[in-house]
């Protein structure tokens, strides 16, 4: 696994400081000067993502009750998983930069609990859970080390976030001129993640593919 780590932090880095829905909520609600409500949005959005890490790994510890030998098909299905989610990726960032109109604050109707729409709003979104069931499915081994390794990618996720979505949060007004510049290195960083994304899909089915004629 340690030669996808630093695939990982970088994609990881990557996705939560690019202004995609979850940081366009952020920063119109700090924008708004409703700093309270924002605050409840990200201890939603945050909740959402450490659902999402124990899900990944619950799904992925079943692999322990299977055979040697179609343990690497586990790796298969998450590589499989990160090249789709890599291209639609691709495909998307494209599409939204040649789109500006795309990348305009959103006006939330909080009548609801802020924090119940951050949760709701971050758990709808279909990529995020791609992202953390194909990772863990594709670079987490079952092994000895495999839930002290699953903590540390989830907390190191579920941080990440935290840290972004908290700087957007205090200098929303000054930093969202930049985080929307269509020219500008942050609209950039999704590339980024596709390329390290890409990587880690195809080296890690390649790697499965190898186990599976070993087998053989």
């Amino acid at each position: 696994m340690s030669s996808e780590l630093i695939p990982y932090f970088i994609t990881v880095f990557a996705l939560a400081i690019y202004p995609g829905p979850t940081v366009l909520g952020v920063v119109s609600l700090s924008v708004q000067g409703d700093r309270f409500n924002c605050v409840k949005f990200i201890m939603g959005i945050l909740i959402a993502n450490t659902l999402f890490v124990i899900f990944a790994a619950f799904i992925k510890s079943s692999g322990f009750f299977l055979p040697d030998y179609l343990k690497p098909m586990i790796v298969i299905i998450g590589s499989l998983g990160l090249f789709y989610l890599g291209a639609k990726m691709a495909f998307g960032v494209n599409k939204a930069r040649k789109n500006r109109s795309e990348l305009t604050l959103i006006k939330f109707n909080l009548s609801n609990d802020s924090f119940l729409i951050g949760f709701f709003h971050h758990a709808s979104n279909p990529n995020t859970i791609t992202f953390f069931l194909s990772m863990f499915l594709s670079i987490v081994p079952l092994d000895e080390s495999f839930f002290k390794n699953v903590l540390v990618l989830g907390a190191f996720a579920i941080l990440i976030d935290a840290i972004v979505l908290s700087i957007y949060f205090m200098f929303a007004a000054s930093i969202a001129n930049l985080a929307f510049d269509q020219g500008g290195i942050v609209m950039k960083l999704p590339y980024l993640a596709v390329i390290m994304i890409l990587y880690i899909s195809i080296s890690n089915f390649l790697n499965a593919y190898l186990d599976i004629m070993n087998y053989e």
